[in-house]
């Protein structure tokens, strides 16, 4: 038993290298790996397999941030190759790489998926599917001596700029409209490597609607051109008058290394009549401004929603701690001495002496005295002579500090009426 199980060990490894050997096998080849931003790098992807594929190599894409793979017309082909003495057989697939803007490109191992034939049997009815790995890659994207100022960067070997009016800009009548088409057209290199043409131009009297740009790509023998065209319409809305300015564009021709400008002149725009009406307050405000009101307004809406309860209930506390304060009784005995009113003044400066903090017993034997002088006079013979002088004395009394203190209650004011 333990001699077959050594035996089984031995054959392990021979296996294993058997299956290795049978492997796909995936090639990366490229003749260069920098250039200018807006060129294309050509890499070619070829997978080898001892037999033959049932099915298609699922090739993997490569695409990066600001780098831009093509695959050209006719860009998948058989092959065989020679690995380790024998012919393989296999496919091959050309890419195009564009570095958009200058820097360095790490491409990452990525996945093929591989179906062949199983190179024991050769049987396509059960085949083998196995995933391999390519091999990363680095690119670099390198700007050309003398164009590094150059924003945007554009490398061609041809650009040019055409403009086109569909009729005369200036004395238009109001309502009238003028078309401005202008055409980028670019050799060798993609259409996408060129900005925006138009740039926002304000006139008086005058809006302006563009038009989506229209991009066009083609390729003859590998090399790109193509065309951007932007166009917008001019309407006459109001009697005012401004000037449309020259585009210009300045690019790096591949063929001769200079820096070349292509451009289109301006014009001017002026409508005859009178200035169109004052814009209304709606039209002024902003969009965006009038939703973030309303949403300020919610807010606050939702805020006092939940808020306002709870405000409502501390003002009150707030209310009834100022009643039951000593202030508050002071201030009503205040209010009854001066309106003479004795009952009132009795009753308040009671409940001022009962409240805290603590009154001095100096302060509360002088308001005692003043009150008995008041009552002295108010239940004798003559009611209504008491002199203003015991009122004021009651005042002073109330209004004065002192120094002594006593416990509220203890003190207990003079009858009114003595005998």
């Amino acid at each position: 038993m333990m001699r077959w199980f050594a035996i089984l060990l031995l054959m392990v490894p021979v296996s294993l290298a058997a299956q290795d050997a049978s492997a796909p096998v995936v090639r990366i080849d490229m003749e260069e790996t920098e250039a200018i931003p807006g060129q294309y790098l050509t890499m070619r992807v070829t997978v080898l397999v001892p037999t033959f594929m049932p099915k298609p190599v699922e090739f993997p894409s490569f695409e990066m941030p600001n780098l831009r793979v093509l695959l050209p017309e006719n860009s998948t082909n058989p092959t065989s190759q020679n690995v380790d003495g024998e012919t393989w057989s296999g496919v091959s697939r050309r890419y195009r790489l564009s570095p958009m803007v200058p820097g360095r490109f790490d491409i990452p191992s990525r996945s093929v998926r591989v179906t062949y034939a199983d190179p024991e049997t050769g049987a396509a009815t059960d085949p083998l599917v196995v995933t391999v790995e390519t091999d990363p890659v680095s690119i670099a994207g390198v700007l050309p001596q003398g164009a590094e100022g150059l924003d945007p960067f554009i490398a061609a070997t041809g650009l040019s700029l055409e403009q086109e009016l569909s009729g005369p800009t200036t004395d238009l009548d109001l309502g009238a409209g003028v078309t401005r088409t202008v055409t980028a057209t670019i050799e060798g290199a993609s259409p996408i490597v060129l900005p925006p043409l138009l740039s926002d131009v304000q006139i008086t009297g005058v809006d302006i609607y563009p038009d989506e740009p229209r991009i066009t790509e083609a390729e003859n023998r590998g090399e790109l051109s193509g065309t951007r065209v932007e166009s917008e319409t001019l309407m006459a809305a109001g009697g005012g008058a401004g000037t449309v300015p020259a585009l210009t564009l300045d690019w790096y021709n591949l063929d001769t290394g200079e820096i070349e400008t292509a451009s289109v002149e301006g014009f001017d725009v002026s409508v005859s009549g009178p200035p169109r009406d004052q814009p209304t307050l709606a039209d002024r405000l902003d969009p965006r401004l009038i939703a973030a009101g309303v949403a300020v307004l919610v807010a606050l809406a939702l805020l006092l929603r939940f808020a306002w309860p709870r405000l409502v209930a501390a003002r009150h506390a707030r209310q009834a701690a100022r009643l039951a304060g000593k202030a508050h009784a002071e201030r009503e005995a205040m209010r009854a001495i001066r309106a003479r009113d004795l009952d009132g003044a009795r009753r308040w400066i009671d409940e001022w002496a009962r409240r805290a903090p603590v009154t001095e017993a100096p302060r509360l034997q002088a308001i005692s005295e003043a009150m008995t002088r008041i009552g002295a006079h108010r239940f004798g013979p003559h009611p209504d002579q008491v002199p203003d002088a015991d009122w004021t004395a009651l005042k002073v009394a109330l209004q004065q500090r002192g120094r002594g203190r006593v416990e509220p209650g203890n003190v207990t004011l003079a009858p009114l009426n003595p005998s």
